[in-house]
Order: C-alpha cells, then structure tokens, then sequence
C-alpha cells in the first residue's frame, strides 16, 4: 500500500469486515495502521483528517489528540475535514472530547452540507456525518430526516460512487 488517499477507507472498511464478518484479517488491519501511523503527517488537511479517523476507528495510540482538537477549533478548516477530525475524536474517547464533538457538530451542521468539496461528494460527507451523529448520541429528528433523503435517491444510478454508496448504507 503506498496511497494516503485510499489507504484510509480500505483500513475502515477490514474493520467493519472484520467486525461484522467474523474475518481474522488482523495482519491486513495491523499493515496498513502501521502505514498510517508512519505517514499521519501529511500535509494535506483532508488525507490527514481521513488517516487521523482511520487510526481512531483501529483504536491508534499513536495519534496527536491535541493536535485534532486544535484543527477543531480553527475556523478556517473545511467541512470534510472537520467532519473526518470529529469522528475521530468520537472514536478516540467521545464521553472526554463531548463539549469539543458538540460545538464542532454544530458548526458541521450550519455549513453548507449540499457543497461538494475537492473529490468528496456531499452525500458521501452526509452519510459520513450521519453515522457520526448516530455513534455519538444516537437518532434524532435531524438524524432521521437525513436518512429518509437517503432513501430517496437512486443508488442503482451510475452518478454515485461506489465509497458513497457504501457510507449511505453504512450511515
């Protein structure tokens, strides 16, 4: 593996098959943490936050925690981004960072979710921000209002891609 850009989602995506199909893929999981780790420093604000949530979600100690809850703070930072640091500090310790996830949660919400950003696509980001919601306090109205729209699309379409599709039916 030497992509920074891809490596991130197939690391989630051996945890969750590992989780829920009951695969011993741990050396596969164990080689791309690893990676990871050794390349969490990018410089690029989306591939970072995409490592950082990674690592959170492979249960990473090597990961900077002060340094997501600065990127949070900063009012620059894109909503991708913002999105995948949140979801990294719920993965990491949800119940210590909730005051940190709660004001960031609210400013993910006021932005404008609709907006593609770089190579992300929005639904992709909504469903993404979605499973967050869930994992951290469960379904809401909010909540169920965005997964009712979810429903509505055509996801046999060619339009999606398959990442998105995935973290629709994820969320």
């Amino acid at each position: 593996m030497d992509n920074l850009h891809i490596t991130p989602y197939v690391l989630r995506s051996l945890i969750d098959i590992q989780k829920y199909a009951k695969i011993d893929i741990q050396k596969n999981i164990d080689l791309a943490k690893a990676y990871l780790e050794q390349n969490q420093n990018t410089s690029d604000d989306i591939d970072r936050s995409q490592i950082v949530w990674a690592l959170a979600k492979a249960k990473s100690t090597n990961i900077d925690r002060d340094f997501i809850v600065e990127k949070l703070k900063s009012k620059d930072l894109n909503i991708t981004s913002r999105i995948f640091y949140t979801y990294a500090l719920v993965e990491i310790d949800a119940k210590k960072y909730s005051q940190t996830i709660a004001e960031s949660i609210e400013i993910i919400k006021k932005s404008n979710l609709d907006k593609s950003e770089y190579y992300r696509d929005s639904d992709s980001n909504n469903a993404i921000f979605i499973s967050l919601l869930i994992d951290f306090w469960g379904n809401d109205d909010f909540v169920n209002t965005q997964i009712e729209e979810f429903y509505k699309k055509d996801l046999s379409s060619y339009y999606y891609s398959t990442q998105t599709k995935n973290n629709i039916f994820i969320s």
